[in-house]
């Protein structure tokens, strides 16, 4: 069985950090973020794992809870990045080919459903995290430097997405 998977749920201002594919001729697109390593817990999986994927440093924010999808249970965090340059790496890197691709993006939170976002659940969890916050939970810094918001305290509801963490 595979290990927990640990994943991260990035805004600046209204838009989310996702990982298009193209694998075989499937086209789809997911979070960042990948397997818990042995003697890893989900928290330190997930910076490692935005490093390893994005080029972007980060802190988490919240933990928005675990679900289990039909091949593991997965932990999402709500995780403000520093600004930089996103830059595919790690594992993803050395196996870019013809039939196995990945590239990153921001996208608007609005122009999910337009995104073959896999696995189908987490667009409720995005948008739930997302109005969150009356600021849109932006997790990095605006464009010119300064802080998008203050993210501690915001209230991130859990009831109608079937969360299995603290709710």
């Amino acid at each position: 069985m595979p290990s927990d998977r640990a994943v991260c749920v990035c805004f600046d201002g209204d838009r989310v950090l996702v990982m298009r594919r193209v694998k075989n001729g499937q086209q789809y697109t997911v979070l960042p973020g990948g397997g818990v390593e042995a003697g890893e817990n989900p928290a330190g999986a997930v910076l490692r794992e935005l490093a390893e994927e994005t080029g972007l440093a980060g802190t988490i924010i919240r933990d928005l809870g675990s679900i289990r999808h039909p091949d593991r249970l997965a932990h999402y965090f709500l995780v403000r990045v520093v600004p930089g340059p996103l830059q595919v790496g790690g594992p993803e890197s050395a196996r870019q080919s013809a039939d196995n691709q990945y590239s990153l993006a921001w996208v608007a939170v609005g122009s999910l459903d337009d995104e073959p976002l896999v696995p189908e659940g987490i667009r409720e969890i995005i948008r739930e995290a997302a109005a969150g916050d009356s600021r849109n939970c932006p997790a990095s810094a605006s464009t010119d430097g300064s802080p998008s918001a203050n993210l501690e305290g915001a209230a991130f509801p859990c009831s109608s997405i079937g969360r299995a963490s603290d709710c």
